[in-house]
């Protein structure tokens, strides 16, 4: 039986808050959304999902993840922006429910492949 990879969710935010108008989580605290929703993830869905956070104020993220930040910053999206498996899928005031049905649709689309 092999085991499938896991479904890649990097969360973009930016501790500066200079690019974040929702303040980048919840009660303006970019660590308490991403620890929330690893939480949340790891009680769902185990080790089927990766949660990666990543700051935009850091320059080792644009040298890692260019084309997602270049995608963000030309649609001037909202933070958190939230990739899955490297597609950018939300942006702005994003809240568990949501990222969840964004997760199980990707597992939709794997699973029709």
């Amino acid at each position: 039986m092999s085991k499938t990879a896991p479904i890649k969710i990097t969360m973009f935010q930016d501790s500066s808050g200079r690019d974040c108008s929702t303040h980048c989580g919840a009660g303006g605290a970019p660590d308490q959304l991403a620890a929330f929703f690893q939480e949340q993830l790891q009680e769902a869905y185990g080790d089927r999902v990766a949660l990666e956070c990543l700051d935009l104020s850091q320059p080792a993220t644009s040298e890692r993840e260019g084309k997602l930040v270049s995608q963000i910053q030309a649609r001037g999206l909202m933070l958190p922006a939230i990739a899955i498996n490297g597609v950018l899928r939300l942006s702005g005031n994003v809240d568990y429910r949501t990222l969840a049905e964004a997760i199980e649709a990707q597992q939709e689309l794997e699973r029709g492949r």
